[in-house]
């Protein structure tokens, strides 16, 4: 049996350089560790499950992996990398809390180690402690790991977000050959994105994949699957949310007319991630700016609660202009496709 050091790990700060989800890590003298190098065991991560489940003042995070040892029997120090609350610092930061972790099902105990930064400028990563457990992992089996914690949004521009460090999954053999995430919305909030590299181009809002054809719903439970993921050590998902996007910015005060899309044709990317719930709010929302008498209670009050609703007994269809026409169509669309 020949025993190493690897961290399968996530954190929730923002930072130039982060090894996320499972990184390999050696002993210093005094019980401090360091990062080894990549690809330094035959344990492959074939399936990564990230479920997040978000609510109005946190978040919860939840993963599931299946590993596969394709060579010999091998006892790895499993970790999950955090900043300290006395070390905390920045817009991005947030702290973590109820922190658990399983084996094969068996929830276990954790240590907590301190992380040295100093080995040779390779640890430049805004962490400072993990939390530890020794996992077995056999020849030729299948062993299972799971974590789970709950944190505070960080921020991004106007957006919330929920983070969740998986780039140093590149650490293990091979890719990962399955990721799953998961998220279900238990806010009012929307969510506007779900950005990583193997979802967009750097820098940019381009697609690199469609996401029409990835993304599964089920009860509102959203599901986007991808396949023999080979991350960067920094990437991250990110999940962006705020106010419905009547709601959102200053113009929202001048509402009804600086609604952008009175204007303006809707694209999927901009309703891709809405729940039914959602997409029924924003397709009636043209319907409540002329005033529509919403027979169905739940309309009727939630927009009763905006200054702009005001009830107009002389309203038609034809008020409606050809855009806002045009967007209803392709809001219906959408739902017809849940």
């Amino acid at each position: 049996m020949r025993k190493n050091i690897v961290f399968l790990a996530f954190i929730v700060v923002l930072s130039s350089k982060v090894y996320a989800n499972d990184y390999y890590f050696y002993y210093l003298s005094g019980g401090s560790i360091v990062p080894a190098e990549n690809n330094n065991t035959t344990v492959e991560m074939v399936e990564e499950s990230i479920y997040i489940e978000l609510f109005d003042c946190y978040y919860r995070i939840s993963v599931d992996f299946i590993f596969l040892n394709n060579g010999v029997t091998e006892e790895l120090l499993v970790g999950f990398p955090y900043l300290s609350e006395s070390s905390r610092h920045g817009r991005g930061n947030s702290t973590i809390y109820n922190f658990q972790t399983w084996v094969n099902d068996i929830l276990v105990e954790h240590e907590n180690l301190p992380i040295n930064q100093s080995f040779d400028g390779e640890m430049e990563m805004n962490v400072n402690y993990a939390y530890t457990k020794k996992v077995l992992f056999p020849s030729n089996t299948i062993t299972k790991t799971k974590v789970e914690y709950y944190s505070g949004y960080g921020i991004n521009g106007s957006f919330y977000t929920a983070l969740y460090f998986y780039g140093s999954g590149k650490g293990w053999y091979n890719d990962i050959g399955k990721m799953s995430i998961i998220i279900k919305n238990n806010t009012d909030r929307w969510i506007y994105g779900i950005n990583m590299p193997e979802i967009y181009e750097f820098g940019t809002d381009r697609p690199r994949i469609d996401l029409q054809d990835k993304i599964q719903w089920d009860n509102d439970i959203l599901k986007i699957t991808l396949d023999n993921i080979d991350p960067e050590e920094n990437d991250i998902l990110e999940v962006q949310i705020n106010r419905p996007m009547f709601n959102i910015g200053m113009n929202f005060r001048s509402l009804p007319y600086s609604f952008q899309y009175r204007n303006k044709m809707l694209s999927n990317g901009d309703i891709i991630f809405l729940n039914k719930s959602q997409l029924r709010i924003l397709r009636n929302l043209f319907y409540a700016f002329y005033g529509y008498n919403f027979r169905d209670s739940y309309l009727r009050e939630y927009f009763s609660r905006e200054d702009w609703y005001i009830i107009n007994m002389n309203f038609t269809e034809n008020m409606l202009t050809e855009i806002e026409r045009e967007n209803i169509r392709i809001i219906i669309e959408e739902e017809d496709r849940r």
